[in-house]
């Protein structure tokens, strides 16, 4: 990636984050969306300060940062699978009887996925990266999974016919944030072509910050007398 373009693309995504976290906070989103509020305040404190600080005490090729970069990763994904568990919830807010289905259909789809990995970790316990192999295969699997969830989600709203205009949005934000980084993953897992490795690193950046983007927009456009309004949910 041209070293301009990567730059540029960084700190995009830094401002972004900022302003995404600003409008929540300043405009009352801090009850009505915590859980956005949190993933925004995480995703911030990890891109913007924990890796890069990293980065410069230890150096790109240091086994401390690869170590430190894969646990920021899974605590990412964690964050992002308990947004996903929230929308959810936000979503079943007039249908309860499905949310009493959903509910342990989400727990039991994080156990699955722990165990998977869990058995992995055992097989492999005389592998010296043990831990930092569980932390990725961990991570890839529960990101797979928020994949299939938020695919899920938004058919559940065009089933609902909801009029929850800012959840639509939300999960559009998160559904392109996926999209792009899965599909060049699937290529180059089935391709095995490097290129597809060298084009996934521009497509993280782009797409998170589309996301990102859709998000302040979403939260931008809600009038701020409708805020009160929401129920807390997500």
């Amino acid at each position: 990636m041209p070293e301009g373009l990567a730059f540029g693309l960084q700190w995009g995504g830094y401002a972004l984050e900022l302003v995404l976290l600003i409008i929540l906070l300043s405009r009352g989103y801090l009850h009505s969306l915590r859980s956005l509020c949190v993933f925004v305040g995480t995703l911030l404190a990890v891109d913007a300060g924990v890796r890069p600080l990293s980065l410069f005490l230890y150096g790109v090729r240091s086994n401390a940062y690869y170590d430190l970069y894969w646990v920021t990763d899974l605590v990412l994904v964690l964050a992002s699978f308990a947004l996903i568990c929230a929308f959810f919830r936000r979503a079943c807010l007039q249908h309860h009887e499905i949310w009493k289905l959903v509910r342990p259909a989400l727990v039991i789809v994080f156990v699955l996925e722990l165990g998977i990995s869990s058995a992995t970790f055992l097989r492999q316990y005389h592998n010296n990266l043990l831990a930092t192999r569980f932390m990725y295969g961990f991570s890839q699997d529960l990101y797979f999974t928020c994949v299939v969830l938020t695919t899920a989600l938004y058919l559940m709203l065009e089933w609902f016919k909801s009029r929850d205009h800012l959840l639509h949005l939300l999960v559009c934000g998160l559904g392109i944030q996926y999209a792009g980084p899965a599909a060049n993953t699937a290529l180059y897992l089935i391709t095995s072509n490097s290129d597809a490795r060298h084009l996934l690193a521009y497509l993280l950046p782009v797409c998170n910050a589309a996301m990102l983007a859709i998000w302040v927009y979403a939260v931008a456009r809600q009038p701020r007398s409708a805020v009160g309004r929401l129920r807390v949910a997500a």
